[in-house]
Formats: structure tokens, C-alpha cells, sequence
């Protein structure tokens, strides 16, 4: 049904309602990151409103959950051991992005990724709630 747009069998099976429980929540609260669980949004997908995105392009939005204080005790003490977990933590959230959407990477032009407290300073979100 959805293997024209080139998505995997297991983010078909997901859509399609066959999947099993994919939400790791406690795994992830507890900083197991190795197979997360993620929420994918394609916003530009719903709305041709200007400024949703850039023209002729669509916005993929990543979520998932994990723990505010590991990554405000970084942020706070040492900004280079923050961007380190950041990058990594990106990477990690990736390989189950390209588990659904196997070539993702070819067709992104921009990443911006962030932390909970990137979405506390920039969204007013206490502790990154989203």
C-alpha cells in the first residue's frame, strides 16, 4: 500500500496497524537509546500554507523521549561533552529513522536537530516537553 513512496515493510506494517509495540519509553528514559522509539511528522504532507517549508520540499519532523537532566547537566558544565551527545544521540534516533525510511539520506538537504533543553531555551518547553 505505502511501497511506492518507498518506505520499509516495517514503517508499512507500523501504518498499516501490524506492528508490534515499538514504544521503548521506560528503555529510553533509563538512556538505552539503541533501538528508540521515534515519532515521524511530515507537516508539509497536510498544509500547502507558505513558509511551512522550502518550495518544492517537504519537512520531516523526528521525535522521541528521552531524559532532560543528562543532556542540562551538559549544557550547563561543558559545552563540548554536550555537542558530542547531541551528534551521537542524533545518529542513534537516525538508525531507526533509516530502519523505515532506508534512504532518508539521500533525500535530506538539511538536518537540524536538538535536546530537550534546545526546545526549553528556543520553545519555552520546560524540560523539553514536547
Amino acid at each position: 500500500m505505502y511501497n511506492h513512496v518507498g518506505l520499509s515493510p516495517k514503517l508499512q506494517a507500523v501504518l498499516a496497524g501490524q506492528s508490534g509495540d515499538y514504544a521503548l519509553h521506560q528503555q529510553q528514559l533509563e538512556g538505552d537509546f539503541s533501538h528508540p522509539w521515534i515519532f515521524l511528522s511530515c507537516p508539509t504532507m497536510k498544509s500547502s500554507e507558505p513558509g511551512m517549508g522550502p518550495e518544492g520540499h517537504h519537512v520531516l519532523e523526528i521525535a522521541t523521549v528521552c531524559c532532560y537532566e543528562p543532556f542540562e547537566h551538559l549544557c550547563k558544565s561543558n559545552a563540548k561533552a554536550y555537542k558530542a551527545k547531541k551528534r551521537e544521540f542524533y545518529q542513534q534516533i537516525m538508525t531507526s529513522v533509516r530502519d523505515l525510511i532506508p534512504d532518508v539520506d539521500k533525500y535530506a538537504r538539511m538536518k537540524v536537530y536538538g535536546t530537550p533543553t534546545t526546545s526549553e531555551f528556543y520553545l519555552g518547553q520546560p524540560q523539553g516537553n514536547i
